[in-house]
């Protein structure tokens, strides 16, 4: 963990520090989870509707987005053929199996042993989808329609999380115009979840996905049922976030945190795999800047009383430290990644 300090924070914020307590929440919180209508941003309520998102990601680091404008259509088709992938005969999958974890289409399955037996825990396929003509030759040919199918979700949830930074990076008075170019040529990766039904006598204690935060500056979540939990950061309490068929969740990814110089926290959620009948698919998004493209903390953000608290570090940075450090996974906290050196 100490060689992961050494990549992003030059002071150690209290959230990395607790990172024990962080993972260690009890109970389950039933507090309101915020809601964005992208409608709000077209029209006279922008103003009201950039500052409701800013205090979400400041109090949550994460939000439930209605109204943005990605047809239900499309949604349940991008589902149905994420879904027929993992159904695919086990050898079809394993053309595209790699530990390398710089390729940039890979799938891998992580298994646990459950009673002495080994079962396989999570699925997911990863794949770059930005620019899209540069990589989905590399997709999966099957099925069929894979690469329509979700190409076209691709395209529409990078267009929604274009204008959710560009909102998220005006409530931080930057300025709409800030980063706008780097994040247009920006970095997309689809990464793809099937967690099979729960075997587990304790379902409750079974992680479909640990505890962790994503190495995005935001991240654009469809899930197809139940399952996605987030760490409140005041109550730190556990929240299943509720499926409501049509609408998208948005995680504070640890990028996010690093432009926002700690204002903004990035989302720590989990998945926890408790359907005993139905495998639970889910689609995430995540958007960051180019692969070599440095983010840092902007002067602006920068004072006597907020002094810069993050090192600069691009996403090959990331994936280099996960390349000689395979045993971190998922389990560690990234945000301890950017310490001081």
């Amino acid at each position: 963990m100490s060689s992961l300090r050494s990549l992003f924070l030059v002071h150690l914020p209290y959230s990395c520090s607790k990172a024990t307590t962080r993972y260690a929440a009890i109970c389950m919180s039933r507090s309101a989870v915020p809601v964005i209508d992208m409608q709000g941003l077209h029209g006279l309520s922008r103003s009201s509707t950039v500052s409701d998102i800013g205090k979400a990601c400041h109090e949550k680091g994460y939000f439930q987005l209605t109204n943005h404008g990605i047809a239900s259509s499309t949604l349940d088709g991008t589902l149905d053929i994420a879904t027929a992938f993992f159904e695919l005969a086990t050898d079809k999958k394993l053309e595209l199996m790699s530990v390398d974890i710089t390729r940039p289409v890979r799938f891998s399955l992580i298994k646990e042993v459950v009673m002495g037996q080994e079962q396989i825990q999570r699925l997911f396929l990863k794949h770059y989808a930005h620019p899209l003509e540069e990589w989905i030759h590399m997709w999966p040919s099957e099925p069929l329609d894979y690469r329509t199918k979700m190409g076209t979700y691709s395209v529409e949830a990078r267009k929604v999380a274009l204008q959710v930074m560009e909102a998220i990076v005006e409530s931080l008075r930057l300025g709409r115009d800030y980063l706008k170019d780097q994040l247009q040529d920006g970095l997309q990766v689809m990464a793809l979840h099937a967690y099979p039904p729960c075997t587990s006598t304790d379902p409750c204690s079974s992680f479909g996905i640990a505890p962790h935060s994503d190495y995005s500056i935001i991240t654009i979540v469809l899930q197809k049922s139940p399952g996605l939990e987030e760490l409140d950061p005041k109550t730190n309490k556990w929240e299943l976030l509720p499926h409501q068929h049509g609408s998208l969740f948005v995680h504070v990814g640890n990028y996010l945190e690093v432009i926002s110089n700690g204002l903004y926290k990035s989302a720590v959620h989990k998945v926890s795999a408790n359907d005993r009948d139905n495998t639970r698919v889910s689609i995430a998004s995540l958007h960051s800047l180019s692969i070599d493209e440095k983010v840092c903390v902007p002067d602006n953000l920068v004072t006597v009383h907020t002094p810069k608290g993050y090192k600069e570090s691009s996403f090959r940075d990331f994936l280099r430290f996960l390349s000689i450090n395979q045993d971190f996974g998922v389990q560690g906290d990234v945000m301890v990644w950017i310490e001081k050196q």
